[in-house]
């Protein structure tokens, strides 16, 4: 599994004000509330991925009963001192998202922020899957989200520097230009990413240039419902976006919700 080795403050840097996913996310997480008493597992959710809380503190300020697991020990310090910040005690387990074991069930999974695709093999890919049913009651949920891939952009963008956004540094409050280079390699359907982090002060010089790897595994359509068969998932909806759009040739994103069976 390829992770991006940012810190808690560098990866809350790169993607503040993200909110795009959040409100998908927060709306089905309710839908397990809901089901408290109604389940053996009390409406428990779990976000695989969890990170710095983007999506967990929110969901957790709203009352579901979530708990989180990553394999980034930085990012979960940076979430528990966020939650502590706002009078929250998330749970949250260290663990890698391949060989994990908490004993436990719940009724739904998330797998926020494309995360699944950190996965670089099948046989990864299938472990996590095995994984995520054996921790999820019956007919239980896994809800995940990734990006759609698209030929021509891959074209387009092979290995040129990309810019992403301007963003400040809550910190030195200098301004942070945040940009990427994108290498596809199709034949591994592998995606190497380097993000560039650039501060400048005031007058735009340059103070301090950092750079982060990490790799993912882009995955079609109908190879990952293939995936889900395998593993004993139905899919039950694939859209387009997170408003519920129809998946179609122009979708940039492609959001699952599959039932364990």
């Amino acid at each position: 599994m390829n992770t991006y080795h940012l810190s808690g403050q560098e990866y809350d840097l790169q993607y503040q004000g993200y909110k795009e996913d959040l409100g998908f996310y927060l709306k089905e997480t309710k839908k397990a509330k809901s089901a408290q008493g109604r389940s053996a597992s009390g409406g428990k959710v779990l976000e695989i991925g969890c990170g710095t809380g983007r999506i967990l503190l929110p969901i957790l300020k709203a009352g579901v009963n979530i708990e989180g697991l990553d394999g980034s020990k930085s990012l979960l310090q940076t979430l528990h001192f966020k939650a502590k910040k706002i009078g929250l005690k998330p749970k949250t387990y260290f663990a890698n998202m391949i060989n994990f074991d908490l004993g436990k069930k719940y009724d739904l999974i998330i797998i926020p922020f494309r995360t699944f695709i950190h996965l670089a093999t099948v046989s990864d890919q299938k472990k996590a899957l095995k994984i995520f049913h054996k921790h999820l009651s019956k007919g239980g949920k896994l809800i995940l989200n990734f990006f759609n891939p698209d030929f021509k952009r891959m074209v387009e963008r092979q290995g040129k520097e990309e810019f992403h956004s301007y963003v400040r540094n809550p910190i030195t409050k200098n301004k942070v230009k945040i940009s990427a280079i994108n290498c596809y390699y199709p034949a591994e359907q592998l995606m190497k990413i380097i993000f560039i982090h650039e501060e400048v002060d005031k007058h735009n010089y340059l103070l301090r240039k950092k750079e982060y790897k990490t790799t993912i595994k882009y995955i079609f359509r109908f190879e990952f419902e293939h995936l889900l068969e395998l593993t004993d998932f139905r899919v039950l909806k694939l859209f387009g976006g997170f408003k519920g759009e129809k998946f179609d040739d122009r979708s940039r994103e492609m959001v699952w919700i599959a039932e364990k069976v």
